[in-house]
């Protein structure tokens, strides 16, 4: 039997930002993010893109056993490769 993965896309605003204490998070994990770089906050707000990046590492940790270190590295890659593809779906259309 085969299987196909359906992908979906979310379109997100982001500019919206949300407060960090809406969250679902303990306040320590949203430091250490923001201690190594791998989200911004500014004025105990957060954008969406960050609460996704932040939910993306989350599942790479839960599902797989990767590494803060390692799902922050992967999820950077994987955001790289989606911007790269839309650019390239972009020249296509220029054409």
């Amino acid at each position: 039997m085969s299987m196909t993965r359906r992908r979906f896309h979310c379109y997100v605003d982001s500019e919206e930002k949300l407060p960090v204490c809406n969250l679902e998070l303990d306040p320590r994990v949203v430091e250490l993010f923001v201690r190594n770089g791998i989200i911004e906050v500014e004025e105990e707000r957060i954008c969406m893109v960050e609460v996704l990046r932040i939910n993306k590492i989350m599942r790479l940790k839960k599902h797989f056993g990767v590494n803060l270190a390692g799902a922050a590295i992967i999820v950077e890659l994987l955001e790289r490769l989606e911007n790269m593809q839309s650019e390239l779906e972009r020249l296509r259309k220029g054409r």
